[in-house]
């Protein structure tokens, strides 16, 4: 399975999400996407192009601007991203779309940073009917 895909170079798909390394560009971003992670910086990307989640409670600190943040899972290294992240990643890479599938979605789809970032859950087997 690939760690993830990127469609035309216009539709960024992972398991996660985003990560803060892309807002180098999408040249530099690919060259930290490795299979078999070779340093620490490329393994933090591979751990959260896996377990990033989007934050819709985000509270932006006007003394450190950050759009990504450490959350409740994966640790102290993995990144989750804000609405702001997702759309400051989209100017940086030239991406129009961003599809993920990390979390379960009542209604099978849930669209974040306006619809620029969808979750899309495709197990049936988590209770919902």
């Amino acid at each position: 399975m690939p760690m993830c895909s990127f469609l035309q170079k216009r539709v960024f798909c992972a398991h996660g999400g985003v990560f803060e390394q892309m807002l180098k560009g999408l040249d530099e971003a690919l060259k930290l996407i490795k299979r078999t992670p070779e340093n620490e910086e490329q393994a933090i990307v591979s751990e959260t192009m896996k377990w990033a989640d989007p934050i819709e409670d985000f509270q932006l600190d006007p003394n450190q601007p950050d759009d990504f943040q450490y959350g409740n899972r994966g640790g102290d290294y993995i990144k989750n991203f804000a609405m702001l992240a997702v759309l400051r990643v989209m100017i940086a890479c030239s991406l129009i779309l961003c599809l993920r599938g990390h979390q379960v979605m009542q209604y099978g789809i849930q669209p974040f940073a306006g619809t620029k970032c969808f979750t899309v859950y495709s197990s049936n087997n988590k209770g919902y009917t």
